[in-house]
């Protein structure tokens, strides 16, 4: 008797096709409309999240989320921020790339429950950052210039420490 084994079917295949498409199809069309141009990294960055999903990657989920991230902080620039002084095109660039980072903690710990400190972590200072670029020249930039590099140093120590103890940070 013959056993037959079935081949898995291979995801990467149809996401490569898809994210080629995307990716071309943005680029034709910005040349016409450069805002939708400049809506391609968030829309590949959305394509990596769900291909992450479908093949429980944790890397594509960090590169989709991070690309998602700063498109989003480029939508903004070039679309309803178009003409704004830098600190708020600058912030809002900041707060996008945040979000993606948000991004990446929050859907890591929801579909394979594992949390993921350093990408809170860098979220919390991103955003500090972006907090500090909004409000530079008023008496909270300082305070936030300061926050951020604690946040950053409390942050680098509890990821060693749980390090330490075999944890994952």
């Amino acid at each position: 008797m013959t056993e037959t084994v079935a081949r898995p079917v291979p995801t990467t295949n149809g996401f490569l096709a898809l994210l080629l498409s995307t990716a071309g199809g943005f680029a034709l069309a910005g040349t016409a409309m450069p805002v939708v141009g400049a809506a391609a990294p968030a829309a590949l960055g959305v394509e990596l999240v769900i291909w992450a999903f479908v093949a429980r990657a944790a890397g594509l989920l960090i590169a989709g989320s991070t690309l998602a991230g700063v498109g989003t902080g480029v939508i903004l620039a070039a679309g309803p921020l178009a003409g704004a002084g830098p600190q708020p095109i600058g912030a809002a660039f900041l707060f996008g790339v945040a979000a993606g980072f948000t991004l990446i903690t929050t859907l890591s710990w929801l579909w394979w429950r594992e949390p993921r400190a350093w990408a809170a972590i860098t979220a919390v200072a991103v955003g500090a950052a972006g907090a500090a670029t909004l409000t530079a020249g008023t008496g909270w930039a300082g305070a936030v210039n300061w926050a951020a590099p604690v946040a950053l140093l409390i942050g680098g120590l509890v990821a060693g420490l749980r390090w330490r103890r075999g944890r994952r940070p």
